[in-house]
């Protein structure tokens, strides 16, 4: 669990990369989402944050065909917007997260292996020696 939690830490950089292109794409999604249906969908799109709570619903599932059944209703074409939207959240930024989390994962599991060689290469040498020690004092006998 140590090793996990130090991989976590050791890559906060990229976890803060990948934070920093979520808010820019919550923001690129809710201005444009403002701006297309602020008017016939103010109950998810009548401002900024409005917008980025939907955005937010939208990323984790909930409410997802409510939101779209509102601006749908409205506006037939805001199902291009949904599935872009769908895409570049659910599965580019959670990905870049996940893949951030496992990889440190991973490079933690290597350092731990590498780790435990240089153990057991250490454990074997000298066991070696004692060995070696043993059969001089037998054969001085």
């Amino acid at each position: 669990m140590s090793s996990i939690l130090s991989s976590i830490r050791g890559t906060s950089i990229q976890i803060l990369i990948v934070i920093v292109i979520m808010i820019v794409l919550f923001y690129t999604f809710g201005v444009i989402g403002v701006r297309l249906y602020g008017v016939t969908a103010p109950v998810r799109f009548a401002g900024l944050e409005w917008a980025f709570l939907s955005l937010a619903q939208i990323m984790v599932g909930d409410a997802y065909g409510e939101i779209i059944r509102n601006v749908v209703q409205n506006n037939p074409s805001g199902w291009i917007y949904f599935t872009v939207v769908t895409v570049m959240f659910t599965f580019v930024v959670v990905n870049l997260f996940i893949g951030v989390v496992v990889g440190s994962i991973q490079s933690a599991v290597n350092r731990d292996e590498s780790k435990f060689k240089e153990q057991s290469t250490d454990a074997m040498k000298e066991m070696l020696k004692r060995l070696d020690q043993i059969e001089k004092t037998l054969r001085k006998k």
